[in-house]
């Protein structure tokens, strides 16, 4: 568990569904709960579990902008390095921790779909 205005902590976790992901999990100033570590670490696993195995790495970094001064200071970014290269990357802010992460899982997901997409497109025009 993190203390609030200690320095950064990481920690890997792999989530389990229809492939095991690799999600690294770095805190800033942050207090984090065991609670809200899992809450996190669910939450990335479905928005990204549909990916399977284009997915290499998942890198989540969480933020207090504001310190003890409080407001919409709550940051979440999400990374995502793809297979068998890209990179997508999100940030959202919010008020609460959870709520910037469940808003910046629903948009990785979204990105990492366009991106996909995008590729296959591509791939398929290539091959006329």
């Amino acid at each position: 568990m993190a203390d609030v205005g200690s320095g950064p902590h990481e920690q890997e976790v792999i989530t389990k569904g229809r492939t095991d992901m690799h999600v690294l999990i770095r805190d800033r100033g942050v207090d984090l709960a065991r609670e809200t570590q899992e809450r996190i670490e669910r939450s990335i696993a479905f928005a990204l579990d549909r990916f399977g195995r284009r997915i290499r790495r998942v890198t989540v970094g969480l933020t207090d902008l504001n310190g003890p001064r409080g407001g919409v200071d709550k940051r979440c970014r999400v990374e995502v390095a793809l297979e068998p290269s890209g990179l997508v990357l999100v940030h959202e802010d919010s008020q609460d921790l959870v709520t910037a992460v469940d808003l910046a899982a629903g948009r990785i997901s979204a990105t990492v779909a366009r991106k996909l997409e995008r590729e296959r497109d591509v791939k398929g025009r290539a091959g006329r």
